[in-house]
């Protein structure tokens, strides 16, 4: 029963998410490739695991500010590049044949991920012999004890910073598509690399006092994307996705 419950607890906050996204599409992708793609997002995370704990060895002997920051710049790229891996191969779907697509399926990856973050801290919660996981991805909320807070938190914390970041990386995905020119991707990249560095540096160096600048960036970068979805939902495709 504890198994059943942490389980749909940790995937309420970003099936939430994701129900949201989805209601910004006009012309609803098939469930069975938003399916495919959450569950890749899912799978993609013990690699991302594996990775951040590989790489954080060098910087957590380490206290210097700047070390913990260029510690945060790796995880972040470590995650964003998992996530749009997972999206990565609805590129070449007949399902995306429109540039919002890209979007719709980036953010359905991160949410996948995001799941199985949230379902690892309230097994976390529940089992309390889980040993945590000496990685990035759950340093910044493992002060957090009570599983409700945790997920609360993070429907408007982390799994939000997920879904903002890898959409915003799925933006320019979808002008890589949609014009052929890789630079796009590679600003993209950096643009959500950037703000899930800084939000990750942000919580760890402020603690529980971070909140407030935490959730105005997320704001800001939210209105941001909403704006980049209705873009992409009015303009016509000018080459052929597949």
């Amino acid at each position: 029963m504890e198994l059943f419950l942490s389980i749909f607890l940790g995937s309420a906050p970003a099936l939430g998410w994701l129900y949201f996204y989805l209601k910004e599409e006009v012309h609803p992708e098939p469930w069975k490739k938003i399916t495919r793609t959450f569950v890749s997002g899912i799978a993609i995370a013990p690699l991302v695991v594996l990775l951040e704990t590989y790489f954080s060895k060098p910087f957590f002997s380490f206290n210097p500010s700047w070390t913990l920051l260029f510690s945060f710049f790796i995880a972040a790229a470590i995650e964003e590049g998992c996530k749009f891996l997972a999206a990565l191969p609805m590129e070449y779907d007949k399902a995306m044949d429109a540039p919002v697509d890209a979007m719709i399926y980036a953010v359905t990856a991160s949410l996948g991920f995001a799941t199985a973050e949230n379902i690892l801290l309230t097994l976390r919660e529940v089992y309390t012999t889980i040993p945590e996981i000496h990685s990035f991805t759950l340093a910044n909320i493992s002060f957090l004890s009570p599983t409700v807070e945790i997920l609360s938190l993070r429907f408007m914390g982390a799994t939000l910073l997920h879904t903002l970041a890898t959409g915003i990386l799925g933006y320019y995905w979808a002008l890589t598509i949609r014009d052929g020119h890789s630079r796009h991707l590679i600003k993209g990249f950096a643009l959500a690399v950037g703000l899930h560095t800084f939000f990750n540096y942000l919580i760890i160096y402020y603690g529980g006092a971070s909140f407030i600048y935490t959730s105005s960036i997320l704001l800001f970068a939210g209105f941001f994307l909403l704006q980049d979805f209705e873009t992409l939902k009015h303009k016509p495709l000018p080459i052929n996705l597949n």
